[in-house]
């Protein structure tokens, strides 16, 4: 519990003050409660146009660093990430942060307690509101203790009238898909155990689904439909072919439907006249446009000469229903996080952070645009072609737009 005195120093002077706690067990209690450095209210940004009408429309804070973005079908947007705090003996050094749009002001919603670090914010057709987040540890007497991932729901409300159900989690949590009802469809990676697994949370009871694949992205379709991409697991061990062919299935509700994993012949690789590199390959995000119009995202990894450096051949495919197609993009020399979100108009946006570069895909067009920020994440609106995007840009929490006449 605060102190009285402590607690009033930081309203009136907004620094962030440790207040005495009572006596914990030794060893075990953490030490006092850290209150949050107050988080200033959101500042209008100049705006700044890009190619396709994107364009930078507010700053939220400072010191904060945005990690994920959803666009509910009534216009409210949420954003998530942390926030730095200044050192302080035994506080934390970071604090999940929550922001919600109404559709004309920002908010800073009250963060559930779980978690140090907000990663990723979903939501379902009917606007339930997920939040999944990690911690890096906090101090306990005679030293740190890392607390586990945690996932938390959004029970409705305005402002700190409303409550989070929070749920601890066993393995650090990946990305998330909403389906209709209280529904929700969870990857997680189990360090210990070195494999990932679905987690499908109903009412807040979970049900793990086995899956023929190791999974790597989650989506959902329409009539509560699941999509998940992912490799063949073992792949390690397997130096055919077959290795890094991507694997994808559907639920339909009752059970699951493998699709057929396309025959994608290897590029050129570096070095391959001087030795036989074995490329692995790595699925970052999926996007579901119809049964018929599926994408997958990923990118083939594979060692250079003597193991000195890496090089990333990026690699865009498609379900058409019946068939593949794909198409590689320039090698690079190092990973990129790559996020698909449709664009509303039959087309998609290819998110390639860190590279401060998105790309418009529409039929066998190619629009390449980049951005003087970081865009960690990127979400469409649906039943629109209004997109939104949250990065850091020099620091500071920004929120981009597109599509939209506002």
């Amino acid at each position: 519990m605060r102190a009285i005195l402590p607690l009033l120093l930081a309203i009136f002077l907004g620094l962030t003050a440790c207040s005495p706690a009572p006596a914990p067990a030794a060893g075990t209690a953490p030490l006092p409660t850290c209150a949050r450095t107050s988080t200033p209210a959101p500042a209008p940004a100049k705006e700044t146009t890009a190619k396709e009408g994107w364009r930078m429309i507010a700053t939220l804070a400072d010191n904060t660093t945005l990690n994920d973005v959803v666009a509910l079908e009534d216009g409210t947007v949420w954003v998530v990430g942390t926030k730095s705090l200044p050192p302080e003996p035994h506080c934390p050094t970071a604090v999940g942060v929550v922001w919600r749009n109404d559709g004309t002001t920002w908010q800073e919603i009250p963060a559930p307690a779980c978690a140090e670090t907000l990663t990723q914010v979903t939501a379902s057709p009917e606007g339930t509101v997920w939040v999944t987040g990690k911690n890096e540890g906090k101090p306990v007497i005679g030293g740190f203790v890392t607390e586990p991932p945690c996932m938390a729901r959004w029970n409705g409300g305005d402002g700190a009238a409303g409550k989070w159900a929070e749920t601890k989690l066993e393995g650090e949590p990946g990305t998330a898909a909403a389906t209709a009802g209280d529904e929700l469809w969870l990857l997680t990676r189990l360090e210990q155990q070195e494999r990932s697994v679905l987690t499908q949370w109903t009412a807040g009871r979970p049900s793990i689904r086995k899956l023929e694949m190791e999974p790597a992205a989650v989506a959902a379709g329409g009539d509560g439909e699941v999509w998940v991409a992912g490799t063949r697991p073992g792949a390690e061990e397997d130096h055919s072919a077959k290795r890094w062919a991507p694997r994808l299935a559907r639920w339909d509700g009752v059970r699951w439907h493998d699709l057929p994993s396309p025959q994608i012949p290897l590029p050129r690789i570096p070095y391959a006249d001087q030795y036989e590199p074995q490329p692995s390959l790595s699925i970052s995000d999926l996007a579901v446009l119809g049964p018929r119009e599926v994408w997958v995202a990923g990118q083939l990894v594979w060692c250079g000469q003597d193991c000195d450096d890496f090089h990333v051949q990026p690699l865009l495919m498609r379900w058409n229903g019946s068939g593949w197609s794909w198409r590689f993009g320039a090698a690079e020399d190092e990973p990129q996080g790559r996020e698909l979100v449709p664009d509303g108009r039959g087309g998609l946006w290819l998110n390639n952070w860190p590279a401060r570069r998105l790309t418009h895909v529409s039929g066998r067009q190619r629009t390449t645009l980049r951005l003087p920020a970081d865009l960690a994440a990127i979400a469409r609106q649906p039943d629109s072609t209004t997109v939104w995007g949250v990065g850091t840009d020099d620091g500071l929490a920004v929120v981009w737009t597109t599509g939209r006449d506002t």
